[in-house]
């Protein structure tokens, strides 16, 4: 005999750390699926600019889906409370580059990135934080716009 959840109760996961993950993954997928939504897909024979990213998307998107199975049905590791402020702020490090890179250009969105990465780190000191940023940024200017000839903006102005 089954046993049917009354109403009121919650989902228990078995593992918790892979249901997060797999929440992370789909939450990702969807927001990258939407931000694509306006590229053409083509086909096989025929691949349009939207092919490959679309279809990289759907995957981590279906990732997403089994890791959340995967943390109702299986056992696993609890989330710990330390390791989460080090992903908050590595998942808020790339969000705050991606919506500079267009505004601000490539080195300043480099430099924000490796700031707010290192607000997780614990005893992180500012100083070399800033030291890294600065070189990072010269090192990707120097590769991604001069050697690659990508058409990234410098700076805003």
């Amino acid at each position: 005999m089954t046993r049917t959840p009354s109403p009121g109760t919650s989902v228990r996961f078995r593992s918790p750390r892979d249901a997060a993950l797999g929440l992370v993954l789909v939450v990702i997928a969807s927001l990258a699926m939407i931000a694509m939504r306006h590229l053409r897909f083509g086909s096989l024979q025929q691949m349009e600019a939207g092919f490959l990213p679309i279809t990289t998307a759907f995957l981590l998107l279906v990732i997403g889906v089994m890791k959340i199975v995967q943390g109702y049905l299986v056992d696993g590791e609890p989330i710990e409370g330390e390791r989460i402020i080090p992903l908050l702020s590595t998942l808020a490090g790339i969000s705050v580059f991606a919506l500079m890179i267009e505004r601000l250009g490539l080195p300043i969105s480099v430099i924000a990135l490796v700031v707010v990465c290192s607000i997780g780190i614990e005893g992180a000191n500012i100083r070399q934080a800033l030291l890294l940023a600065v070189l990072l940024a010269a090192g990707c200017v120097g590769l991604f716009i001069y050697a690659l000839r990508l058409p990234f903006g410098i700076f805003p102005w």
